[in-house]
C-alpha cells in the first residue's frame, strides 16, 4: 500500500513540474505584447519589442483622410524606437487607401490634428493604441 501511495505521489508532483515547465516555455514565447509609450519630450514612440505594424490614423475633420500603415524593410532590424519628426528609411509607409508607398521624408502629420497610432506588431497580443495631437508648432502631446 505505501508503494501505491509513493508511485502515485511521484505521479502528481511529476505532471506538475512537466505542467509549470510547459507554462514557462508557453510564457517565454508569447510574453510579447503591443504595448508602447510616447516620450513626449524626446518625441519618440518607444517599444519593449520590435515595431513590426503600426497604423496611423487621423482624428479630426481636417485630417480624416491621414491613414498610413509603418513596416520595417528588414524584419531583422532592432525597431524599438519611432521619432515621429524624422520617420526613418527604416521603415516601408504606405498610404491605407490605396497601398500606395510614401517616402518617409513626404510623410507629414498635419498640425493642429488628433492622431490615433496602433501598435499591431505582435498578432498574438492585443493591439495597443495612444492618441497625440500634433500642435500648431508641430509638436506632439499624447492625450
Amino acid at each position: 500500500m505505501k508503494n501505491i501511495f509513493k508511485l502515485l505521489l511521484i505521479l502528481i508532483v511529476t505532471t506538475v513540474v512537466a505542467f509549470l515547465i510547459i507554462s514557462l516555455i508557453f510564457l517565454m514565447f508569447t510574453g510579447k505584447s503591443n504595448a508602447f509609450s510616447f516620450d513626449e519630450k524626446n518625441q519618440l514612440l518607444i517599444s519593449k519589442n520590435n515595431f513590426t505594424n503600426v497604423k496611423i490614423i487621423g482624428w479630426d475633420e481636417q485630417c480624416i483622410n491621414d491613414c498610413y500603415y509603418l513596416k520595417p524593410k528588414s524584419h531583422n532590424q532592432n525597431l524599438k524606437i519611432i521619432p515621429l519628426n524624422n520617420i526613418t528609411d527604416n521603415f516601408i509607409i504606405t498610404k491605407c487607401d490605396n497601398d500606395s508607398i510614401i517616402n518617409s521624408n513626404d510623410l507629414e502629420l498635419k498640425q493642429n490634428c488628433n492622431y490615433q497610432i496602433v501598435n499591431r506588431s505582435n498578432n498574438n497580443a492585443k493591439e495597443k493604441f495612444i492618441i497625440i495631437y500634433k500642435d500648431k508648432n508641430g509638436i506632439y502631446h499624447q492625450k
